[in-house]
């Protein structure tokens, strides 16, 4: 028994310096593999957003508290137009009733004791526009009603001394959803209390120093990622239609949740650059031989032979180095002194000019980053149609006296 913990006690021992010795290559030079465990930090104080794009969205929306007796609130319309001279209005004809002379598209008239509708606009619980019944009768010898805008307009009857009864009736969509005993006329057109869920978007290119540590060694860089953030709520909002609810909804939700998007963006971003860093426990690679990168390159659409458009670039060069952009285009052309530009150390935002030859189908735009050593560090290019200009229509010919002229 003495004798074997002697043994085990010599290879503990022997374990022990093994693992008190440096880490050194192989015999072919190959360097040692990585711990585990590579982790990288990055200092919150050194992250740097480019450009921040908001985008808020309304899902869901429902007024509250336009309810009188149990019964949806709706809004009465007016409309104050200048009227009808009363000789050129005695001359519209007559039709058989309302619903024909809406099918008509022209101004008509309708008897005495004929239906017409009121006129109601987005006041239901579900903010959308409706009609309503056919529940008014002309009290006068006639009621006039003409077109405008794609909205039937209710014109009135002229006394002999002044027009009365004239209201702007929307053009009906279908057949009516809403009886008159199911709301309650309001004079005056009041906004409401609207209810909005909805969520806000936020992304941008972001870049921070980064510091890996790898046990036996270590290193500091720049590095740059894309970094997004969503959050969704619930606002309140005062507005008289659908659309202006959503319009202010929209504003809310942006002011609500700016802040905390914001903070969440910069935990994104943390996570992003954090997890873009690399190293090797061999002896990480010094700041000044990490590479810089191109971010983003902008979309170009269609574009016409001849014109001339902006393409904008963006990107990082590591801290303490320089680097230059290159910038070609296929077959369009550039001017001079934005095919080559220099940059210094962190982030660059370049627009270059292009303008488009008068022939071809398609062309592409190319960046290139080169660092100060010259060795190309990235490249992104876009691909994009190109399109004839318009051609006016020829001009009519036109008769004038005896032979046809153009």
């Amino acid at each position: 028994m003495k004798r074997f913990f002697t043994i085990l006690g010599a290879i503990a021992l022997m374990a022990g310096l093994f693992a008190a010795l440096p880490s050194v290559a192989f015999a072919d030079g190959t360097p040692p593999p990585p711990p585990d465990e590579v982790t990288a930090t990055v200092d919150v104080s050194t992250i740097v957003f480019g450009s921040i794009d908001e985008h808020a969205t309304v899902t869901t929306l429902n007024a509250a508290g336009v309810t009188v007796d149990g019964m949806p609130v709706v809004a009465y319309v007016h409309s104050n137009p200048k009227h009808w001279d009363p000789k050129k209005a005695q001359k519209v004809p007559f039709v058989k009733n309302y619903w024909s002379g809406v099918r008509s598209g022209k101004p008509f008239r309708i008897h005495k004791g004929q239906k017409f509708p009121d006129t109601y606009v987005g006041m239901a619980a579900d903010m959308t526009e409706h009609d309503v019944a056919l529940t008014n009768r002309v009290k006068n010898a006639w009621q006039l009603f003409d077109f405008k805008a794609g909205e039937v307009r209710n014109r009135g009857f002229f006394t002999g001394k002044k027009w009365k009864g004239d209201c702007a009736n929307p053009k009906p969509s279908g057949p009516p959803t809403t009886t008159i005993d199911q709301v309650v006329v309001v004079k005056q057109r009041q906004s409401m209390k609207v209810a909005i869920d909805g969520s806000l978007v936020l992304s941008g290119s972001v870049s921070g120093m980064v510091s890996v540590d790898c046990g036996s060694s270590s290193a500091t860089a720049r590095f740059s990622a894309t970094a997004d953030a969503s959050l969704s709520g619930s606002v309140s909002v005062k507005a008289r239609t659908r659309q202006e609810a959503i319009l202010k909804g929209e504003g809310a939700l942006k002011t609500k949740l700016r802040q905390d998007a914001k903070l969440k963006l910069e935990g994104d971003a943390k996570l992003k650059l954090e997890g873009s860093a690399t190293a090797t426990c061999s002896g990480t690679t010094p700041p000044e031989d990490n590479p810089g990168s191109i971010v983003e390159v902008e979309d170009v659409n269609d574009v016409l032979y001849g014109n001339t458009r902006t393409w904008r670039i963006r990107g990082i060069v590591p801290e303490g180095q320089t680097a230059t952009l290159r910038v070609s285009a296929q077959i369009g052309a550039l001017p001079e002194s934005e095919k080559v530009i220099p940059l210094g150390a962190g982030p660059f935002d370049k627009i270059v000019h292009y303008t488009a030859p008068t022939e071809g189908s398609s062309d592409t735009l190319t960046a290139k980053l080169f660092g100060s050593d010259g060795v190309k560090d990235d490249e992104k290019s876009d691909t994009f149609q190109l399109r004839p200009n318009p051609v006016d229509p020829p001009r009519p010919t036109v008769r004038i006296g005896g032979p046809q002229s153009t």
